[in-house]
């Protein structure tokens, strides 16, 4: 969409904006930490539907990654979508983070399933495949590395371990 601040802005101060999306996140509780927290408090980690459902997630370097490539690049006015292009099922997040908090603490973690909620998303993922061409953008760290990342963040902040 156009905007004429956003235009105005680029042109006095001789740049381009790139603005990046993150297709997906609609809601603070898909982040993959909101799951952690959950586990660690004894809480039941709730999947809706099957847990089949596939999502595109993408570590937090990958996509300020993705924005330094676009900013370097000085390709102005195009749309990329910036992800893995892996897919991994909400099951697999569950399962990861019931394997690393059982492992490192004395918690034992519960995965629930409830109904499928209206309007859910069954298959979500993104094609990189034009922010490789043309800024040259590639995703380095995989789910399972981001998730151990993200855990060993946990463990040292809220001083875990067994």
């Amino acid at each position: 969409m156009f905007s004429l601040r956003r235009f105005l802005w680029s042109k006095l101060y001789c740049f381009e904006i790139f603005q990046c999306l993150r297709a997906g996140i609609t809601q603070k509780r898909q982040c993959r930490s909101a799951v952690f927290k959950r586990a660690l408090k004894g809480l039941p980690l709730t999947i809706y539907g099957s847990g089949g459902q596939t999502r595109d997630f993408i570590y937090i370097d990958d996509l300020c990654n993705a924005i330094l490539c676009g900013l370097d690049s000085g390709v102005g006015g195009e749309v990329f979508q910036i992800a893995t292009f892996k897919e991994n099922t909400v099951n697999r997040i569950a399962e990861l983070v019931k394997e690393m908090v059982e492992r490192d603490t004395d918690k034992s973690v519960e995965i629930v399933y409830e109904d499928k909620r209206a309007g859910e998303v069954t298959r979500s993922y993104s094609d990189i495949s034009k922010a490789q061409s043309m800024i040259g953008y590639n995703p380095k760290i995989d789910l399972e590395t981001g998730m151990a990342i993200t855990w060993d963040w946990f463990k040292k902040y809220y001083d875990i371990g067994k």
